[in-house]
């Protein structure tokens, strides 16, 4: 295997990064050209943690979430990751950046419940399913009572279409961190792959009492469960607290009528199979601006007549 490292600024600090070089995907290129930048709720975990906080990153890839947003803050994580391919390039990352004593690590997959599971793809882009290397799995309270409950002010959640199963998995680390704050993602085609729709996952946190937002493009825009996901692939934050007093740096507005009309063009036209029929299946929840648009119902009627 061979590991090459880059060097990017976040929150004006230096961030080491680490890429396989078989890895010819378009997520490790962008690393190793050095034109990775972080997302967006990189820098709002950035304000939310400090280094008296812990936090957990669930998919946590090759570090691009928890290596820079340790540097910046000092927080403690415990990184958990699912493809072993992922796991060396990981541990090389933690070690550039001298943050062995702060991110633990681990090779697992988190799920509903503790057991052998099997993982597919590599990169950015492992799912549990039905073929593929077998890896351990486990529920979140599985987890914890495996490396020690302690007290969790963050967690981030990009596992490809499992959240809902971590948040099933969930009931006792829920009910110990009251306080705690989700980062998720709605990635539209693996909901629906999984039984479940972005606004399952939104109901999950409203029920726990926490606020929700959209974070897309600089911006935290309040999402309920009842409301409409126009495009295909989202970040969400469940905060215990409003956030408008708590960050800076990020537009408090909903997006524009054109605005959400666009990304629903993008999702229908330019993504792959299973955001379309995702989207189309969902259109009943979309606000009437959208079911007026001629354009956009044309595609979505053509996504309906080509895949039921």
């Amino acid at each position: 295997m061979s590991i090459v490292h880059t060097t990017h600024e976040f929150e004006g600090l230096n961030v080491v990064l680490a890429s396989r070089m078989e890895e010819t995907d378009a997520y490790s290129e962008k690393l190793r050209s050095g034109k990775w930048t972080a997302d967006h709720h990189a820098r709002l975990a950035s304000q939310l943690l400090s280094d008296e906080d812990y936090f957990i990153d669930l998919g946590a890839n090759v570090g691009t979430f928890c290596i820079p947003v340790a540097l910046v803050t000092g927080a403690r994580c415990l990184a958990i990751e699912a493809l072993q391919s992922n796991i060396a390039v990981l541990q090389s990352a933690i070690e550039a950046n001298d943050l062995s004593d702060r991110i633990e690590w681990a090779l697992a997959a988190i799920v509903d419940r503790s057991g052998e599971v099997r993982i597919r793809g590599e990169s950015a882009y492992g799912t549990v399913g039905t073929t593929g290397r077998r890896v351990l799995g486990f529920s979140l309270d599985g987890l914890m009572e495996e490396v020690g409950w302690r007290p969790v002010s963050l967690v981030k959640m990009d596992i490809e279409g499992c959240e809902m199963k971590a948040l099933n998995g969930a009931t006792s680390f829920m009910e110990r961190n009251p306080d705690v704050t989700f980062i998720f993602e709605a990635n539209a085609a693996h909901c629906f792959a999984n039984d479940h729709s972005p606004q399952d996952l939104i109901r999950f946190f409203e029920d726990a009492g926490k606020i929700v937002y959209m974070c897309r493009g600089g911006r935290l825009a309040r999402r309920t469960s009842t409301e409409f996901q126009e495009a295909g692939l989202v970040d969400y934050v469940a905060s215990p607290v409003p956030l408008e007093d708590k960050v800076s740096g990020f537009i408090f507005e909903d997006f524009s009528d054109k605005a959400k009309i666009e990304a629903a063009r993008h999702t229908l036209s330019s993504m792959n199979d299973g955001y379309k029929v995702a989207l189309a299946t969902q259109f009943d929840l979309a606000p009437e601006f959208m079911k007026v648009d001629a354009e956009l119902c044309g595609l979505v009627d053509a996504v309906i007549a080509r895949y039921s």
